[in-house]
């Protein structure tokens, strides 16, 4: 724009800056605070999405197909027997469990010590046939983990530890220092790196030529045995931590004996986590009711982000339709039962005392109720928040279909910004002329003017 205010005297600059202000008002502000509109729109759809997850993240524990509503407590009468954790699936009672053997891993050692770990392994003649100098393991059953190691006269300790663990997946060969930091004794050991009989179990076997390790110190791998009231005969598992016997009950094995399990409902964990849920719920209702608000700033009208759209009424709609429609006992049927109501801001009320003595005098019916509303929620097939929240449900569509605006918008954008740009080079060029038009208009005034000073 240099050279467009000339000798005219005209302010060519300002005029074209007019010009080009009111074009861009007119054509880009538009785009640009449609875009804005849109993207904010965007932002809060994403922070509903992330918000519906919250809810279902904690609606979850609630569902059937994860042990129903009320939380539980177990314990047990001797931990030395074994400790005990519930889930919400497991059922309320008493059992006896007694314990005869706890699992445990299978080891092998060798008597001989080494001084170091370039020791060889054992005193061996090389020109013997190798099935007579191979040390061969299987770890586990009959159809486990075979290692077959064959020994030379220089084969060092090191040497076999590092081949036995190069073989193995299933055992770990290590050196055990059993002397002193300044007169070290090593011993080889090898443990399996799984409990019970079927992968856990070592067996042995030696060449006829390798006598200098045909003592040795091997304990097998156990199962753990258990028996349980009301159960006939012997339960055997792999391992001292098992979760498959009683539903919703883990047990960790510590020793042998008999002890009590007691299943109890654990009233403040049910409490806690419907208080959580109820939280979540109402964080969703506060956050939309904010940003489909209107309001003022300095006497200038502020719409909220949500504004322009339905997708937030529809999902809190669906929201209290699951809520209204949830079901429990006769005595529990709906959640103002519970102690649970709708304030006027849309949001949930917890009336903590009727809560309590839901949960103490009908578990099963605040367990139902529960499951009603969660399973409504959070179904992956049915519920309202996974048809929300998945890809090409309601928030994502909602959110793509916003992007393909902006983006057809900044295309406009990208056009008009190059017709201003045309616009803006035509007017310089006007300009410029129109500029030397004046000019010289200018001149020829002035020796007019000089022309008949001299008459």
């Amino acid at each position: 724009m240099v050279g467009i205010q000339g000798i005219s005297g005209i302010d060519f600059r300002s005029i074209m800056e007019a010009s080009l202000s009111q074009m861009r008002y007119s054509r880009l502000e538009p785009l640009e605070s449609k875009n804005s509109r849109l993207e904010a729109v965007n932002g809060s759809l994403s922070e509903i999405k992330s918000r519906l997850n919250d809810i279902r993240s904690k609606g979850d524990k609630f569902r059937a197909f994860y042990g129903g509503g009320i939380s539980k407590n177990a314990a047990s009468s001797d931990e030395s027997v074994f400790s005990a954790i519930a889930s919400n699936g497991a059922t309320v009672g008493n059992i006896n469990v007694a314990v005869s053997s706890v699992a445990k891993n299978g080891t092998l050692s060798f008597d001989k010590r080494f001084s170091g770990f370039e020791d060889t392994l054992a005193a061996v003649d090389d020109n013997l046939p190798a099935a007579d100098r191979t040390v061969s393991l299987t770890i586990g059953d009959a159809d486990g983990e075979q290692i077959n190691i064959e020994i030379t006269s220089s084969t060092t300790l090191s040497e076999f530890v590092d081949s036995f663990n190069e073989q193995s997946e299933n055992a770990e060969a290590a050196l055990v220092n059993v002397g002193f930091a300044g007169n070290p004794s090593y011993a080889m050991m090898i443990t399996t790196k799984n409990s019970g009989k079927d992968k856990g179990s070592i067996s042995l076997s030696l060449g006829s030529a390798l006598g200098d390790l045909s003592s040795f110190n091997l304990s097998q791998a156990e199962d753990t045995e258990l028996a349980i009231d009301g159960i006939t005969g012997t339960i055997s598992r792999s391992s001292s931590s098992i979760n498959d016997i009683l539903v919703g009950v883990t047990f960790e094995i510590q020793g042998t004996g008999t002890s009590k399990l007691s299943i109890t409902n654990n009233v403040a964990d049910t409490k806690k986590d419907i208080k959580e849920l109820i939280k979540s719920y109402n964080d969703l209702v506060d956050y939309v009711k904010g940003e489909d608000s209107v309001t003022t700033d300095n006497n200038e009208v502020v719409f909220g982000s949500l504004k322009d759209t339905r997708v937030d009424d529809g999902i809190l709609t669906n929201l209290r339709s699951a809520l209204s429609s949830a079901r429990g006992s006769t005595t529990t049927r709906i959640f103002a039962d519970i102690g649970i109501k709708t304030n006027r801001e849309g949001g949930l009320d917890i009336d903590e005392d009727a809560l309590d003595e839901a949960i103490q005098n009908d578990p099963e019916g605040v367990s139902k109720l529960m499951e009603s509303f969660t399973e409504a929620l959070n179904n992956p097939s049915t519920g309202y928040i996974p048809l929300a929240t998945r890809y090409s449900g309601t928030l994502d569509v909602a959110i793509r279909g916003n992007q393909t605006e902006i983006d057809r918008n900044n295309s406009r954008i990208v056009q008009v910004e190059k017709t201003i740009l045309r616009r803006e080079e035509s007017l310089i060029a006007q300009y410029g002329r129109l500029e030397g038009i004046l000019g010289s208009l200018q001149a020829q005034q002035s020796n007019i003017a000089s022309l008949l000073s001299g008459l």
